[in-house]
């Protein structure tokens, strides 16, 4: 916090002395076009510039979650989230020919920045863990698999999760 009040003197001290020190000159040439500089040249006038109008700044308001300080690599306290799969359905038959399955899960309220949504196939997880909540199930074999979806920490400790869906995966044989 300290370096933070360093450089906000720094700039405010800057800002106050900037009209002590620049001075804008203005050069008309034979062609009759109009130059501007800070730096004096021959039949160079000095011009007056009027005041700056200035606004103080607006207090923004942080949103819970988005402080950056210390406590940003802490664990936050465990959260109940409400979990739920949105889709696949229950009993959604993927056919032959889909390779991918989109899984769009409801997260409620909003993930803290250390927890993650983790896709579970099986019971074993899929895939990484990630800030979003949609996944992508890509070539799973054929049968039935049961699909769950849970919030975890970044450690991989559950904290939340969804009921267990039920999805049925065609595809052919290589008996076939």
């Amino acid at each position: 916090m300290n370096a933070r009040i360093v450089a906000l003197i720094g700039c405010f001290c800057t800002t106050l002395s900037l009209p002590m020190w620049a001075e804008i000159y203005k050069t008309v040439d034979e062609n009759g076009n109009v130059t501007y500089s800070d730096t004096p040249k021959e039949k160079a006038d000095a011009v007056d510039l009027p005041q700056i109008n200035t606004q103080p700044a607006i207090q923004v308001r942080t949103r819970p979650g988005t402080d950056t300080s210390e406590e940003e690599n802490q664990e936050p306290a465990p959260k109940r989230y409400q979990v739920r799969i949105l889709s696949p359905g229950m009993g959604l038959q993927v056919p032959m020919g889909q390779q991918d399955v989109p899984v769009n899960v409801l997260i409620a309220p909003n993930l803290h920045k250390n927890h993650r949504m983790q896709l579970f196939v099986n019971g074993q997880p899929y895939g990484p863990a990630s800030q979003s909540n949609q996944g992508v199930l890509k070539n799973i074999y054929r049968g039935e698999h049961r699909l769950h979806a849970a919030v975890v920490t970044r450690k991989g400790k559950v904290i939340s999760q969804s009921s267990p869906i039920t999805i049925f995966v065609q595809r052919r044989s290589v008996l076939n």
